[in-house]
């Protein structure tokens, strides 16, 4: 690290490690001013840069023009008379000073921007920033924006996927209708091979759809739909999934509806193909969750029949919440029901359970 032309070393600890590595140094230097830090490697070298100043800096950019507002970085207050200076690919472009709202406003011309660093200097305190070349785009070019969607966002393999997208012209903030056609759209699946390419006319209102048919062999995943209009591109996507639905359905009961503290409460578990048959011998685990109980106090105010069970209880459905006070697993026997014993405290309970049917 040098610090106005005089080396600073720092060797911390250093902890091999796979992939990128992190260290934090610390660093003694306590003097304002712009320093240059050097990551060494045996013949690798990576550079940044540390600033200690009392002064931010905001830039904002246009084609051939950069704006720069320089405050105090404590009080936000703007800052008068700070030398401001724009270097493009290692050479000054165009230098400045902040006026009373801390504002410096330089124009470039015609040169082509590269990589742009801008630097504000105010007595002792040093700001500087970066922008890469890209930021520096035309605007007024003429540009493609758009929105591709499909009849449905998950498919399964064989089935037809029907696209559709609108496309529009972008010039110096304006849209407009005068794409030229036609676009040649492709369809790639999650391990980028390519399903689907075809050249597409586009419609008087710039629009185009197709279809294309998911092979029985289709990956699953995301699929990117992409419309290339020259070197612009749009994208969409969808999702191709196995789906497949639930075997058997699981419910929880108790022999009561409430019990009393100190009570061991009895919950069943009972799974049962959609079919009607038990799913006999099948594992189960299962969770205990504890949560406070309420009075149902809106029964009094209200009288809202809705609420009451056959024995004057609450018949809304708990949720799964509170703290989990104990986990368990067992097997269900051959009508498919496994009975598990809950001690009662000044809580209320509710089972979880996760259940798979028998290896054949």
């Amino acid at each position: 690290m040098a610090a106005g032309g005089h080396p600073y070393a720092a060797k911390p600890g250093h902890h091999k490690t796979r992939g990128s590595e992190r260290e934090e140094i610390p660093v003694n230097l306590h003097q304002k001013g712009l320093f240059l830090v050097e990551a060494a490697n045996g013949g690798l070298r990576a550079y940044t840069l540390l600033m200690i100043t009392d002064l931010a800096m905001v830039s904002k950019n246009s084609p051939g023009q950069m704006l720069l507002f320089v405050a105090n970085r404590e009080t936000g207050e703007p800052v008068t008379g700070a030398a401001t200076v724009v270097f493009n690919n290692h050479q000054e472009t165009a230098r400045g000073s902040t006026d009373a709202s801390g504002v410096s406003m330089m124009t470039f011309g015609k040169i082509k921007v590269q990589d742009a660093i801008m630097v504000a200097r105010s007595g002792d305190d040093v700001a500087a920033t970066s922008l890469e070349s890209w930021w520096f785009g035309d605007s007024s070019a003429t540009g493609v924006v758009g929105y591709i969607y499909t009849d449905r966002p998950v498919y399964r393999p064989t089935h037809e996927v029907q696209f559709k997208g609108i496309l529009r012209a972008q010039r110096a903030g304006q849209f407009s209708l005068d794409l030229p056609g036609p676009v040649t759209v492709q369809v790639t699946d999650p391990t980028r091979k390519t399903v689907y390419q075809e050249k597409l006319d586009l419609s008087p209102f710039d629009s185009f759809h197709g279809s294309l048919t998911l092979s029985t062999l289709a990956a699953l995943g995301v699929y990117q739909i992409a419309a290339h209009v020259g070197d612009p591109s749009v994208y969409g996507a969808f999702e191709v999934q196995e789906y497949k639905k639930p075997e058997f359905e699981v419910t929880v009961s108790t022999d009561k509806p409430r019990y009393l503290e100190g009570e061991t409460s009895a919950a069943t578990i009972e799974a049962r193909y959609y079919f009607g048959a038990p799913v006999a011998s099948g594992k189960v685990k299962y969770s205990v969750f504890r949560s406070n109980y309420q009075f149902p106090y809106w029964q009094i105010l209200w009288g809202d029949e809705e609420f009451f069970g056959d024995e004057g209880e609450g018949g809304y459905e708990p949720a799964y919440y509170g703290q989990e006070i104990s986990q368990g697993t067992g097997q269900l026997d051959a009508q498919g029901r496994l009975t598990v014993k809950i001690p009662s405290g000044r809580t209320s309970a509710t089972v979880g359970t996760a259940a798979q049917p028998p290896h054949t």
